[in-house]
């Protein structure tokens, strides 16, 4: 016998997650809104009219690469502001 695969809301294309906002980032909620079925939903639920989420990958993916260029950019400063600092001390 062939298991079917049971597919979650939360991995679902017409799925858009809900967050809660705190002091430096989002969180991510238990529920989202579902566009098929035009209401909330929570991310554990379960239809028949799950359809498979093609967009996400490539934007994780560039979401992923401006996150790293932010912290790239952070770190930078920090080094700066560390090495002038550094530099005061000796003068």
């Amino acid at each position: 016998m062939e298991k079917k695969k049971i597919q979650k809301c939360w991995n679902c294309g017409s799925y858009r997650a809900y967050y809660t906002r705190r002091i430096c980032s989002y969180d991510k909620t238990g529920v989202g809104f579902c566009n098929k079925k035009d209401e909330i939903v929570k991310n554990c639920d379960c239809c028949k009219e799950w359809s498979k989420n093609y967009k996400m990958k490539g934007i994780r993916n560039g979401l992923r690469k401006k996150v790293l260029e932010r912290i790239s950019e952070d770190i930078s400063m920090i080094k700066q502001i560390l090495t002038e600092e550094e530099s005061e001390k000796y003068e």
